[in-house]
C-alpha cells in the first residue's frame, strides 16, 4: 500500500475523530462536566455495586489522563462518585458512582444514543459492523 495512502487514511480518521469527539464534548460540557469525568462516571456505572479501584479505572479511560486522582476528586467534591478505603488493604481505594452521579448519566443517555444515531446514520449495519472490525485489527496490530 502506498504510503499516501496510509497518510491519507490516518489523516481521514483523526479528521473524523477530532470533529466526533468535539461534537460530543459540547454536548456533554453543557450538562456540567468534561468528557474525561463522563468517561470516569460511565466506567463506574458499567463496573456496578462492586466499584473499581483507582488504578482500575485509569486503565480503562478512552482518553488516557496521568490526573485520574484529580478527575476522581472533582467528581467526589460533587457528590458524582465516592471512595472507600479497603480495611483489609489500606492501600486499596474502590471508587462507586453514587445517585446523583447515575441520575446525570441517564439524563444524557437517550440524547447522547440519538446524537450516536446521527452522526452515523449514513452508515448500515453491515459498515458498521465492517468498520469496528477494521477498528479493532489496527488496535489490536498497534498494541503488538
Amino acid at each position: 500500500m502506498p504510503d499516501s495512502l496510509n497518510e491519507e487514511t490516518l489523516a481521514a480518521l483523526y479528521e473524523t475523530t477530532e470533529m466526533l469527539r468535539r461534537r460530543n464534548s459540547e454536548f456533554i460540557e453543557s450538562h456540567g462536566i468534561s468528557m474525561q469525568q463522563f468517561n470516569v462516571l460511565r466506567i463506574l456505572r458499567n463496573a456496578g455495586p462492586a466499584g473499581l479501584p483507582t488504578l482500575s479505572i485509569g486503565t480503562q479511560m478512552i482518553e488516557q489522563s496521568p490526573g485520574v486522582t484529580r478527575l476522581l476528586d472533582k467528581l467526589e467534591l460533587r457528590e458524582m462518585i465516592r471512595r472507600e478505603r479497603q480495611t483489609h488493604d489500606r492501600r486499596l481505594v474502590l471508587c462507586f458512582i453514587t445517585q446523583q452521579g447515575s441520575n446525570l448519566l441517564a439524563g444524557l443517555d437517550t440524547p447522547l444514543a440519538e446524537n450516536y444515531r446521527q452522526e452515523l446514520a449514513c452508515l448500515n449495519e453491515e459498515e458498521l459492523t465492517t468498520m469496528l472490525d477494521l477498528l479493532g485489527r489496527v488496535r489490536t496490530h498497534t498494541s503488538v
